[in-house]
C-alpha cells in the first residue's frame, strides 16, 4: 500500500473512530436487512408450493401473515439504517468541520482578504455536507448492495 493511501485511511479512521459503535450496529442492521430480503422469496416459494398442492388454508394464512410481518420489520430496519447512516456521517463530518474551521482561523490575514466570508462558509460547510451525504449513501446503499449480492449468490449456490 502506498504512503498516500495509508495517510488517507488513517485520516478517514480518525473521523470514524468516535462512531465505531454506531457503525458496527449499522453493519448488523445491514446484515439483518439482507437476510430478510433473502428470506422473502423463500416464503413466497413456500406459499406458492402450498397453494399448488392444495394445502390447508390455515397454512397459507400463516405464511401470508409471516410475509407481512417480515416485510414490515424490513421497512422499519430500512428506516433505522437510513437514520443511522446519516447520524454516523454527520457525527464524523462535524469533527471535520471543526478541524477545518480551526485551520482557517490560523491562516494569515492575506488569505482572509482574498476569500469572501460566503466562499469560506461554502467551502467549510457545503463541501463537508456533500461528503456527509456521500458517506451516508455509500454505507447504506453500496455496502448493502454488495452484501445482498453476496447473499443472493450464496443462496443460489446452495439451492
Amino acid at each position: 500500500m502506498s504512503q498516500k493511501n495509508s495517510i488517507s485511511i488513517s485520516w478517514l479512521l480518525r473521523y470514524l473512530r468516535p462512531v465505531k459503535g454506531r457503525m458496527l450496529f449499522l453493519l448488523v442492521l445491514l446484515l439483518t436487512s439482507t437476510a430478510i430480503q433473502l428470506i422473502h422469496p423463500q416464503i413466497i416459494q413456500q406459499f406458492i408450493d402450498t397453494a399448488s398442492a392444495k394445502g390447508a388454508l390455515k397454512s397459507l394464512t400463516g405464511l401470508a401473515g409471516l410475509y407481512l410481518v417480515i416485510a414490515v420489520c424490513n421497512q422499519l430496519i430500512s428506516v433505522v439504517i437510513s437514520y443511522l447512516g446519516n447520524d454516523v456521517s454527520w457525527k464524523a463530518t462535524n469533527q471535520l468541520r471543526a478541524d477545518l474551521l480551526k485551520h482557517c482561523l490560523r491562516l494569515d490575514m492575506r488569505f482572509h482578504n482574498q476569500k469572501t466570508s460566503g466562499e469560506m462558509v461554502e467551502r467549510i460547510d457545503g463541501d463537508v455536507n456533500n461528503m456527509s451525504n456521500f458517506f451516508a449513501m455509500f454505507i447504506a446503499q453500496i455496502v448493502g448492495s454488495f452484501i445482498l449480492l453476496a447473499g443472493i449468490l450464496s443462496v443460489m449456490f446452495v439451492l
